[in-house]
C-alpha cells in the first residue's frame, strides 16, 4: 500500500507530497483499487483511503446496499422503518 501511495503520488506536480496525494485521490476512480492487488483491501477500503486524502467522494455501505436491492424488489423503505426510534 505505502509503496503505492509513494508511485502514484510522483505523478503529481503539487509542491508537498500532502497536496500530490489529495491530486491523486480526487484524479482517482473507484475502479483503480484493483490494481493494488492486496488481499482483503477493496473498494470500501480504496474508497476511505481516497476520502481520508480530502477527496470528494462516497464509500459502499452494506446498509445502503441492502436499501437499494430492497427498493429495486418493491419492498420500498422497509430498513428505514426497521431502524425509526
Amino acid at each position: 500500500m505505502i509503496r503505492y501511495l509513494l508511485d502514484v503520488q510522483a505523478d503529481f506536480k503539487e509542491q508537498d507530497e500532502e497536496a500530490r496525494l489529495h491530486a491523486w485521490a480526487e484524479w482517482a476512480r473507484p475502479g483503480d483499487y484493483l490494481a493494488l492487488n492486496v488481499p482483503g483491501f477493496g473498494l470500501a477500503g480504496f474508497q476511505y483511503l481516497r476520502m481520508l486524502f480530502n477527496a470528494q467522494t462516497a464509500k459502499p455501505d452494506v446498509h445502503i446496499s441492502i436499501d437499494l436491492c430492497r427498493k429495486r424488489s418493491g419492498e420500498k423503505y422497509r430498513m428505514f422503518r426497521r431502524f425509526t426510534f
